[in-house]
């Protein structure tokens, strides 16, 4: 067994071999010769002008997916490394040089006829979609002084809110149980089977969350005010209706599925009181019971013998996604483990489309669910295999679509373990962990979506103080756990937790991850219908995600997503599923 297997760490060398590797420095330089190179090209003619910028848009994009990933990999493995959070800095310098040229590019786009520009240049054709969904927001670009003051005080100012309340979470350390341990971990102890535990981990966790909820309040508040004011600058009438926009998707479908949503809620809520009887006796369930194993599987696995398992599941569906699965352990695209100054929390997939390559962070603890996270990050690197195909500019899905590869993956696992397990205890344990991440990405991202919007309505009239965002986090889980969780036992401090609210790129990424889980049943009901001859249609969809809208992409194999129906029927799946779990619990 190599060293980093040992280690479980992922391999980064194969990208760069260290800040000072010349190939690094080499890239850092062009990409300030390109930032500048940038600025002339826009005093070019017109027609010259968009050609060549065009080009010089596809090596700075290139460039971009080399560095920016690197660093933010490295950061995320170590958030202590001040020389990597130098660099970033450096490169945020760059990029806000480098985005300046981009508005200028975005205005030529805007000004030319596209349909001749592309009959004169048709070796740009295949950019026709991103071109005009670039001319269909031009009118929300603001002059060139104004875009480069919002670039400077965005890079060198609110950026620093993000940073700040990345390295307050990731850099927490509490000794528990004689072990000095981090937020990473103690975040995976409330999924362990020892109830006590799961408790004291929580308690713990709230006690780190209150000694740093003012900065938290304050990058948070400082970070939507932004965020709201800057959609309405760009005429957008909230950060929501900007947020669908740059989705490429409808109003009136997101009204559909939040609908939808609302019908299932109490059925998920009957889950969950089921759920807290075979806990605890209790018809209220313990925000650390939400997530807890049920049943008589006490099952562990090793990084290797998940693989084993995942491989094994996968092997039957569809050889490509088998063959990047069986890459992504081989070549070391995993960071396993939880460890001090590591990011807490989350678990995420970082594609890498210049290297057709993806890296994972995961805090693997051993058990099922760990081997979910695995399998919905997978997920996320196959769909960057199938999109790192196309031409640079060309790479880019949106919110609501980037869930749908790792989900799907969610929903094979899980029914493929289902359909070979027939003991009661077993499967009573399998039905809870499958519906258990069906509560997370539909129940308590419902909560999160509906947070994000109070917040939103109430920032830019008043500073919300700590206790104002968790009593508003309260409200928002009670809305979507009703009577199923019991008071005072909720997680106020989850504003805190989840750092997609800190995003300056990204306003409500909550509700994609909905979109995600039930758009991904829709498919796998496809496939039960179709076979694996549903594949092939399977991999044009996820390639579509990046060159069409969310609708149109789900048209493209007969699924139409503006209607109720859609989003009814996927949620039956859970439906069924839940009833099996009551009968049997």
């Amino acid at each position: 067994m190599d060293e980093l297997n040992q280690s479980g760490r992922w391999d980064l060398d194969s990208l760069y071999a260290g800040l000072s590797d010349p190939s690094f420095v080499s890239d850092q330089i062009k990409m300030q010769e390109l930032a500048e190179k940038g600025s002339q090209l826009l005093q070019l003619p017109l027609p010259d002008r968009l050609s060549a910028g065009l080009e010089w848009w596809e090596e700075q994009h290139i460039l971009r997916k080399k560095i920016f990933p690197y660093l933010i990999l490295r950061n995320s493995e170590d958030s202590s490394d001040l020389e990597v959070r130098a660099e970033l800095k450096r490169y945020r310098q760059y990029q806000a040089a480098v985005d300046l040229v981009i508005v200028g590019l975005k205005k030529t786009i805007a000004e030319v006829d596209l349909a001749e520009f592309l009959a004169v240049n048709p070796h740009w054709r295949d950019y026709e979609f991103f071109l005009k969904q670039i001319q269909i927001r031009a009118e929300r670009l603001l002059t060139e002084e104004t875009e480069r003051l919002l670039s400077a005080v965005t890079n060198s100012s609110v950026q620093n809110w993000v940073q700040l309340i990345s390295d307050l979470i990731s850099q927490q350390t509490i000794i528990f149980d004689g072990k000095t341990i981090g937020l990473g971990r103690l975040n995976a102890l409330q999924k362990d089977t020892d109830r006590n535990l799961r408790q004291r981990a929580y308690q713990k966790e709230l006690e780190i969350y209150a000694g740093i909820e003012l900065p938290a309040a304050y990058a948070l508040n400082s970070i939507k005010s932004y965020a709201a004011a800057m959609a309405k600058t760009r005429g957008y009438s909230e950060a929501l209706a900007e947020t669908l926009s740059l989705s490429r998707l409808k109003r009136e479908t997101l009204d559909s599925l939040l609908q939808a949503v609302r019908q299932y809620l109490p059925l998920f809520q009957q889950f969950l009181q089921a759920k807290s009887r075979l806990i605890s006796g209790r018809n209220q369930i313990a925000w650390y019971d939400l997530w807890a194993p049920v049943g008589e599987s006490r099952q562990k696995f090793s990084p290797q013998e998940a693989e084993k398992l995942i491989v094994n599941i996968f092997s039957d569906l569809h050889p490509p996604l088998s063959r990047l699965i069986k890459r992504a352990f081989e070549e070391h695209w995993i960071d396993f483990y939880p460890r001090l100054n590591k990011t807490g929390g989350s678990s995420f997939c970082f594609n890498l489309p210049v290297h057709c390559q993806s890296r994972i962070l995961t805090n693997f603890t051993g058990d099922l669910g760990s081997v979910k996270t695995l399998v919905h990050e997978l997920g996320h690197a196959y769909h960057g295999s199938i999109i790192c195909q196309h031409r640079p500019l060309n790479q880019e899905y949106t919110l609501p679509l980037a869930e749908t590869a790792s989900t799907f993956n969610e929903t094979h696992f899980y029914l493929a373990l289902l359909e070979c397990q027939q003991e009661a205890a077993e499967r009573i344990s399998l039905l809870n962990d499958c519906i258990s991440a069906a509560v997370l990405f539909i129940c308590d991202m419902y909560a999160r979506f509906r947070f994000e919007q109070e917040v939103f309505e109430a920032c830019e009239q008043r500073f919300l103080a700590p206790a104002t965002l968790c009593r508003l986090m309260s409200d928002a889980q009670r809305e979507a756990y009703g009577e199923a969780l019991e008071p005072g036992l909720d997680h106020p401090y989850q504003w805190i937790a989840k750092d997609h609210y800190y995003s300056l790129r990204v306003n409500y990424y909550n509700f994609p991850y909905t979109f995600g889980t039930l758009f991904a049943v829709g498919l796998y009901h496809k496939l039960r219908q179709e076979g694996t001859d549903f594949m092939a249609k399977y991999d044009r969809l996820l390639a579509g995600t990046t060159t069409s809208s969310c609708e149109d992409a789900a048209l493209s194999i007969g699924l139409d997503l503006t209607t109720e129906d859609f989003w009814l029927e996927s949620l039956s799946h859970y439906a069924d599923l839940i009833r099996e779990f009551l009968r049997l619990a």
